[in-house]
């Protein structure tokens, strides 16, 4: 992946965690009403095609960095990715990015 488009994803991460921050301010029970509803739902849409015209076969792998992996509140680990080349081990979110130069 070249080196604008890990800078897009970042940007995109940086983005993200603002997002889960200020979410993080209101009660769970208004969660449903914050981020899936008819103003939000398209903008997701959205978001998801983009992603996958900048980074068309590595889209899932972006999504997956982006929405699943985070370390707000960090998901059970360790993530690990095995491809022909390597195993990669993902202990933050620069690991990921790393992976993605190489690999994608």
């Amino acid at each position: 992946m070249t080196p604008k488009l890990i800078e897009v994803v970042r940007q995109l991460k940086r983005l993200d965690t603002k997002s889960q921050i200020a979410l993080k301010l209101y009660p769970l029970s208004l969660e449903y009403f914050i981020i899936d509803n008819e103003y939000i739902t398209p903008i997701q849409t959205a978001n998801s095609l983009l992603l996958t015209s900048l980074f068309g076969d590595a889209s899932s792998d972006v999504e997956w960095g982006l929405y699943e992996f985070n370390d707000i509140s960090p998901s059970k680990g360790p993530h690990i990715i095995t491809t022909d080349k390597k195993e990669y081990i993902f202990k933050n979110f620069e690991d990921f990015l790393e992976y993605l130069r190489i690999e994608c």
